[in-house]
């Protein structure tokens, strides 16, 4: 028979440890004595998990410290009775899932205090890993004190979490089904949605249960509508034609049943949720009212809308167990209170201060400090349902006339939501406290009621109308082309050819998208048809060959005009070898590689041997080719069929002499940062051996040998290595004076060096980057190109009318965008306008948003002055020429 796995209950049962194995896990406990103070000499650690728990004791109270007990009933019984039998009055246990519940449960029966701890809390495990090792951690760690424990809610709040939880689960199950019931009426053309703001009222339900029931006169189904309704009975009747398809409409009847169900879960869990809030003691708070003077009007109660729980007299029910109405906060409805009551309670004493409540709810950020300095801001991610209702509450109160929702920029919405948790922790028992409205203005609430924010479904097809339409971009005979659509690398184009014949995948391309092969036929396919007319005239075949390049390898592809491969293969990165490579492909031909460090050569070297020589942009090529598999040969012939259909993200080249120059200025730029290396090298010696020095000066070559000279606190095992670091400061600084001097000298560069300099905040530095990063400025069109090179913008996004805009994009010239920046910090000092620039937007409150206001209109002066090739004139010189 062969060798079975043997389950958990056997394993526990039947397997021991022997002497030789107690007396080497004793040895281990002693010899890991950390030597701390013993805050609970009578405690345990327990590992949880799914199948088996593991328990460790100290050493002293049973001859096996270790045991492994099974999850059942029976074993966790066993597993008291041990820990009771051993003198055990605390034991540590690691917030696993929901395994630790029952275990809980059945060791607080025995008597014994369970503290629940963050498993992050005790994830530091020296060493391997493993169960034994894990139970035994726990326990030094609760021995010695080390540990806090969550935060527990209490028994009599245990229940109201619990319902009030499943019942958030069959809203969100109510939600998901009038998504299913939206879409399939859309997919009907059935435009219901479009007239009624909520098709799960009494109307839209009135109106799905008669198209159910078999109603399809649209006249009919809009008499259904309540009078409350706004749009007109024509309008309803008019978006209530559509095509009454059989599957949709049981998919519709199936949301609808699935709607009703989740109502029906619903209202179960009010009546349960009823029961419990009737058995919550009463509490009684002593709260500062204002005085008679200020008092106003108790404000309507709002009506009830949406999901809101179907308790008779809920509020008054919540203001009896709390002892105080949390309605009263501005912007806090009954939803929200109940939520705060059924996530926390009503015992606030376990927070000592507002600021611990706002830590525990995870709003405030974790610093990371390191020599009394901050060198981390994080959000902590802590997964709160009380905090998640307090956001939304915050967010939608936000621009609200109430005290808390007054004008404020976006950075202090996180101060409000702070403001919401103090209120709602100083109102509860144990910390009396009245709203900050009612500090200032001695009102209870601002009458806003319950806030409500509308949010967009996420179910796919819900959020574009029967109107809405994809754009189709722009062909290539279009000047404004978007060639890094992906619609045009996947219809797998032929030039000069019928595109049915020669591209079987037309067909399911049309059945999919019938508008992708309109715009081809429409766009592409013109464009293509020019091509091979004019290779047809001249009687020559074009070639497209496709080159992956890589430091020791070239991958090639050759494509004729149809796309049939010519030939394709590997070459060495070599001169020699793509000499002889290039002579046998057939000529005309025209080659395409990506941008990387080798374009510059290859690049140069083919240029003789091709028409046309394009450089792709690594990225926007990845997202045009891309594929579910990838090599070096599928690459090459990616891209030759973006060549040849046209669709190639090409890249700027700049002329040879200008990269030659442009690669002095980078080499340059390194020197410059070994160059501080250096320097920070020397501070750290400095301050590692406790030398007393003046920082501003030090670098400086006078005061740098006084110090060696002339200080006893130099260790002589430190002066070779500060004497060789100085020399390497002083032969950089001499390398790049020369090439600096040797760039603005360059016949090539002085006269546009010389008028970019007369721009206020611009230096030889400035003036060479811009001049060598940027080439010909002629490529941009407008500023805003140029500035979205400089990377001086962020990325924007655009779909179903939403704008995600994101910091400043990765996409962009390093160079230029870190000499700009640096720049910006002395130019607003120089020149008036820039300063009124930073200025305005400084008043914003943004400083980074200040800094790049700056540079985007330096980028326009020097953009201006380089088209116009005159010198700058600042405008209050232009108006004392005009006055004058």
């Amino acid at each position: 028979m062969a060798n079975r796995k043997r389950t958990t209950f056997e394993r526990i049962n039947l397997e021991r440890m022997n002497r030789r194995q107690r007396r080497e896990l004793g040895q281990r406990l002693e010899k890991s004595d950390p030597g701390l103070e013993i805050v609970h000499p009578h405690a345990a650690g327990i590992d949880v998990g799914n199948q088996s728990h593991f328990v460790a004791v100290p050493g002293d109270r049973d001859a096996q410290p270790v045991r492994e007990f099974g999850c059942w009933t029976g074993d966790l019984v066993k597993l008291s009775q041990w820990l009771k039998a051993g003198g055990i009055q605390t034991v540590l246990v690691q917030a696993t899932g929901v395994y630790w519940i029952a275990l809980k449960d059945i060791v607080e029966q025995h008597g014994i205090e369970v503290v629940v701890a963050n498993a992050q809390h005790t994830k530091n495990l020296p060493g391997r890993k493993s169960d034994v090792q894990e139970c035994q951690w726990l326990m030094k760690l609760h021995t010695y004190g080390l540990v806090r424990g969550s935060f527990q809610l209490a028994k009599d709040m245990q229940g109201v979490r619990a319902v009030w939880r499943l019942r958030g689960r069959h809203v969100e199950e109510a939600a998901r089904a009038v998504q299913h019931m939206q879409k399939a009426l859309t997919q009907m053309n059935v435009q219901l949605a479009n007239v009624l703001s909520d098709i799960s009222g009494k109307s839209g339900q009135a109106i799905i249960g008669a198209i159910l029931m078999g109603e399809r006169d649209p006249d009919k189904l809009a008499e259904l509508c309540d009078r409350r309704v706004l749009a007109s009975p024509a309008e309803v009747a008019e978006s209530l034609r559509g095509n009454w398809r059989d599957e949709m409409l049981f998919e519709l009847g199936q949301a609808k049943e699935s709607y009703q169900f989740a109502l029906q879960q619903i209202q179960s869990c009010d009546r349960k949720l009823e029961s419990y809030l009737n058995v919550l003691p009463a509490r009684q708070v002593e709260i500062t009212l204002p005085s008679p003077a200020t008092a106003v009007r108790a404000r309507k109660a709002p009506r009830q809308r949406g999901h809101t729980p179907d308790i008779p007299g809920l509020r008054d029910q919540l203001v009896r167990i709390c002892g105080v109405d949390l309605t009263t906060i501005d912007g806090i409805s009954v939803i929200t209170a109940q939520t705060i009551l059924a996530e926390i309670g009503t015992d606030m004493s376990r927070f000592p201060s507002e600021q611990d409540f706002v830590s525990w709810l995870g709003l405030t950020p974790s610093r990371d400090l390191s020599g009394g300095k901050v060198v981390r801001v994080v959000r902590r991610k802590v997964p709160s349902r009380a905090a998640l209702a307090l956001r939304m509450v915050a967010t939608a109160l936000r621009c609200s006339n109430s005290y808390l929702g007054r004008p404020l920029p976006a950075p202090a919405e996180a101060a409000t939501q702070q403001s919401f948790r103090c209120q709602s922790h100083g109102s509860l028992p144990g910390r009396t406290r009245v709203s900050l409205a009612d500090e200032r203005t001695g009102v209870g609430g601002s009458g806003s009621g319950e806030v409500r924010a509308k949010t967009q479904s996420a179910e796919p097809g819900l959020t574009a109308g029967p109107g809405s339409r994809q754009r189709i971009p722009a062909g290539p005979c279009n000047r404004r082309v978007n060639r890094h659509h992906p619609l045009f690398f996947s219809a797998g184009l032929h030039a000069g050819r019928s595109m049915a014949k020669l591209c079987p995948q037309h067909a399911m391309l049309h059945a999919a998208n019938p508008e992708s092969l309109l715009y081809i036929e429409t766009f592409v396919q013109p464009s293509l048809r020019r091509r091979a007319i004019a290779e047809e005239v001249s009687g020559e075949t074009m070639y497209y060959i496709g080159l992956d390049v890589h430091k020791r390898t070239i991958s090639y592809c050759v494509k004729d005009a149809a796309g049939h491969v010519d030939s394709e293969g590997k070459i060495g990165s070599m001169r020699r070898e793509l000499d002889a490579w290039i002579r046998t492909v057939p000529q005309p031909r025209m080659i395409a590689r990506e941008a990387t460090i080798f374009t510059g050569w290859i690049y140069d070297h083919l240029l003789p041997y091709a028409e046309k020589v394009k450089v792709a942009h690594p990225l926007m090529l990845r997202a045009i080719a891309a594929a579910k598999k990838k090599n070096d040969k599928i690459d090459a012939g990616k891209i030759a069929d973006c060549l040849r259909c046209d669709f190639l993200p090409e890249c700027h080249m700049v002329s040879t002499e200008i990269r030659d120059r442009r690669r002095t200025l980078r080499y340059r730029h390194l020197l410059v940062r070994q160059m501080v290396q250096m320097k920070n090298r020397v501070s750290g010696l400095l301050m590692e051996t406790g030398v007393e020095h003046n920082k501003q000066r030090l670098h400086k070559v006078g005061y740098f040998h006084e110090l060696l000279a002339t200080n006893p606190e130099v260790h002589p095992c430190i002066r070779p290595l500060l004497k060789i670091s100085r020399e390497t400061i002083e032969r950089c600084q001499k390398t790049d004076y020369a090439l600096v001097s040797s760039l603005q000298r360059d016949p090539l560069l002085a006269e546009r060096i010389k008028r970019l300099r007369k721009i206020p905040g611009v230096g030889p530095i400035t003036a060479l980057t811009w001049a060598l990063e940027i080439g010909d400025v002629s490529r941009f069109r407008t500023i805003k190109q140029a500035i979205s090179y400089c990377g001086l913008c962020g990325e924007e996004k655009r779909s179903a009318d939403k704008v995600m805009r994101t910091p400043l994009s990765k996409q962009r010239n390093k160079h230029i965008q870190h000499v700009l920046v640096e720049a910006v910090k002395l130019a607003p000092r120089q020149c008036h306008e820039l300063a009124v620039v930073h200025e305005r937007e400084m008043q914003k409150g943004n400083r980074n948003r200040a800094t790049l206001a700056v540079a985007r209109k330096m980028v326009a002066y020097l953009l201006a002055v380089d088209r116009q090739q005159r010198d700058f004139v600042s405008a209050e010189d232009r108006r004392r020429t005009a006055a004058a």
